[in-house]
């Protein structure tokens, strides 16, 4: 088990602006050899280049929503089948019955962790617990539950959000895992301040930044696991195909 706060505090400033579409190929991955690439100052590929769809397929994840969070599937622990399964914490409340319903699951091996090492759920804070490779995997690879500190509920922005998905993207990464599972449950404290549709249009904003730079690495699938009447919100935020700021500054993971 271990915790650690985010490295990323440096500030950044929103632009106002005209939204650009999302490049979805740095030049830096493309096999094409072409020796004026727009994409190499800041522009948009023309799609001329032999490469570009099949390295656009192989960067970009997939997305999947799954609308599994009822009574029936117990708060979707039917499908914590994914390499990393990230919940999330608020600033010095417990976790909520969603993320409470995996940590049975898991044999209570989650809120032991919270507890031991008085994780209070500060925004750039993480805490992971380790489990055996799910049975019948093939890459035997090791299983991690995160749970996430989002800071306390006012300070819940789009900002904070954007950081957020960057660090479960960097997550990912450190784990080396190939399937992301982030639930989205009902009733959340977020809710006031930013709609499903928001979230997962900033959820998609900030993976295709991160391809489009290059930095992203190892995941291959995102599921969004939600309840059934959350499944349309999402997947309209997800099919969003334009930049949600004029300039992409990714925000510190504590930033309001």
């Amino acid at each position: 088990m271990t915790a650690s706060r985010s490295v990323s505090q440096k500030k950044a400033r929103s632009r106002k602006g005209a939204a650009k579409t999302l490049p979805v190929l740095v030049e830096s991955n493309c096999q094409s050899g072409c020796s004026d690439c727009a994409l190499a100052k800041g522009g948009k590929c023309g799609g001329s280049c032999p490469g570009t769809a099949s390295a656009a397929v192989s960067l970009m994840p997939e997305f999947k929503v799954i609308p599994g969070i009822s009574s029936r599937h117990q708060h979707g622990v039917d499908y914590d089948q994914g390499d990393l399964l990230i919940l999330t914490k608020m600033l010095g409340s417990a976790l909520g019955p969603g993320p409470m319903c995996f940590d049975a699951h898991h044999g209570g091996a989650i809120s032991q962790a919270v507890q031991e090492k008085h994780f209070q759920g500060a925004a750039g804070e993480h805490l992971a617990v380790e489990f055996p490779p799910q049975e019948g995997s093939p890459s035997g690879r090791k299983r991690h539950a995160v749970v996430v500190g989002l800071g306390r509920p006012d300070e819940v922005s789009k900002r904070r959000i954007c950081g957020f998905f960057n660090y479960a993207l960097d997550l990912c990464a450190h784990y080396q895992a190939e399937t992301l599972v982030l639930p989205i449950f009902p009733y959340r404290l977020s809710q006031g301040s930013l709609s499903l549709t928001a979230t997962a249009a900033i959820l998609r904003c900030i993976t295709a930044e991160r391809v489009r730079r290059g930095t992203l690495s190892g995941v291959k699938e995102i599921r969004l696991l939600c309840a059934p009447q959350a499944k349309s919100h999402l997947s309209r935020g997800l099919a969003v195909q334009h930049t949600l700021c004029s300039q992409c500054h990714i925000p510190g993971f504590a930033e309001g």
